[in-house]
């Protein structure tokens, strides 16, 4: 349940891979040649930079019980093998021969397949679940619940403010659920006498939270419907725009990375421009305001993946299949390479590498009369990529809208350099797997 739990979980992982890659090179070492001496420390390296990175885009430090970890960790051995063999063959420095190679993977395949399989018989045998018990007005118990459908937690049992109305007699029930954590909403009808017990809880041992904490520490967002105002007051977080020193690192860090991007990607850029043109009339590049930085508006750039004209009728969402969208278009949408011109963005700074997603004027006014607490995404820059963007589909829908949203305010909320690196990472992730693309 806890998210810290998860980022404990993933660091041991990382170091048990690690630990496993030291041995599997050792022993292979001493297979293929008898002896511990002379084994190529820099290969040992090439494996330990390599894997955990694979790893983590292929879900392994996420995704505990996963059915498909055993195919994963073998195309994660694969892939970083292909790496470690190609640097090892052009190196000038080391060599590994095919059959200690062999046996290094092998190895390696084998350790990380048998610790993740007694990793989870152990945690099944240990692992209590999480009995939530919920204190909230009707409606939204009924909104909750929904979430709770793709979640280990089990939301044991819930408490309507209208029914329970002054009457204690639930206290003690409380403590016969086993392992519960009592969430709560801070709402103008709240019992009186609820409070009371919910300290009464609290120095039982009972774990008592808000239920937008929960959501914060279960999902990684924040459910702007059962926000209110004075939870933002007490919340922690939402200081990036007074943390001076990261803004500048962050900006140095978007100079640097979009300059070698669009050096790097050129190439590219210059094959996808010409393919533009040959299919279809019309301009490589499409221009359109957006929403950024305290709501200033800028020109984002864009390859052209549409037909010329494409909203000559209105302005629409994309929809799924969308016919205006050019063959093209579908190719360089799914890998995201239409986005590229936007690396001009960040090196201009109209954008940031990691942020909420840039939004067209027409939407966002209608967007903001609709949804509670949508200009506060805009107290940052806009992103090429962001948390909602890794963690939600494409958004065609003022309901997509918001639950983007719910994850732009946790990135807020919660920024970090940290987190910027591991949202390029899903990113990633996102791009291989062909995810939320449209």
């Amino acid at each position: 349940m806890n998210n810290s739990k998860t980022k404990y979980l993933t660091i041991l992982f990382v170091c048990l891979d690690i630990i496993g890659i030291g041995i599997a090179v050792a022993l292979s070492h001493k297979i293929r040649f008898g002896t511990f001496t002379h084994i190529p420390i820099e290969n040992g390296l090439l494996w330990i930079l390599s894997l955990p990175i694979i790893f983590y885009i292929l879900e392994l430090y996420e995704k505990f019980h996963s059915s498909k970890t055993v195919l994963r960790i073998s195309t994660g051995v694969i892939i970083s093998a292909i790496f470690v063999s190609t640097f090892s063959y052009i190196s000038l420095t080391f060599f590994v021969g095919r059959g200690l190679f062999s046996l290094q993977s092998l190895f390696i395949t084998l350790y990380t397949i048998l610790w993740r399989a007694i990793f989870n018989l152990v945690q099944e045998k240990v692992e209590k679940t999480t009995n939530i018990i919920l204190f909230a007005p009707k409606e939204i118990i009924e909104k909750v619940a929904l979430d709770f459908r793709d979640t280990a937690l089990l939301l044991a049992y819930k408490y309507d403010y209208e029914t329970i109305n002054n009457d204690s007699k639930y206290r003690q029930d409380i403590f016969t659920h086993e392992n519960p954590t009592i969430v709560f909403t801070d709402a103008p009808d709240i019992p009186p006498t609820l409070m009371e017990n919910l300290v009464h809880y609290r120095i039982n041992g009972i774990p008592v939270m808000e239920l937008a904490d929960l959501y914060e520490t279960v999902w990684q967002k924040l459910p702007v419907y059962f926000l209110k105002d004075r939870w933002f007051v007490y919340a922690r977080g939402f200081t990036i725009i007074h943390r001076v020193f990261y803004q500048r690192a962050k900006r140095i860090i978007d100079i640097i990375l979009s300059t070698v991007g669009l050096i790097a990607s050129m190439p590219l850029m210059l094959i996808v421009a010409v393919l533009i043109k040959l299919e279809s009339t019309g301009t490589v590049f499409y221009k359109q305001v957006r929403i950024g930085l305290n709501e200033r508006p800028f020109t984002i750039l864009k390859f052209r993946s549409m037909i010329k004209d494409a909203e000559a009728s209105g302005i629409t969402w994309t929809d799924k299949n969308d016919p205006r969208i050019t063959r093209v278009g579908h190719v360089i949408r799914g890998l995201r390479i239409d986005e590229l011109p936007q690396l001009i963005n960040i090196l201009k700074g109209d954008m940031s590498f990691v942020g909420p997603r840039p939004e067209r004027p027409y939407f966002i006014r209608t967007l903001e009369s609709k949804i509670p607490y949508y200009s506060y995404r805009h107290i940052v820059k806009p992103g090429l990529t962001g948390w909602a963007q890794v963690n939600y589909k494409y958004g065609a829908s003022v309901e997509d809208s918001i639950r983007k949203l719910e994850y732009d305010l946790y990135y807020i909320k919660n920024f970090s350099l940290l987190l910027d690196i591991e949202i390029i990472f899903r990113t990633i992730r996102v791009i291989l797997f062909r995810r939320g693309s449209r």
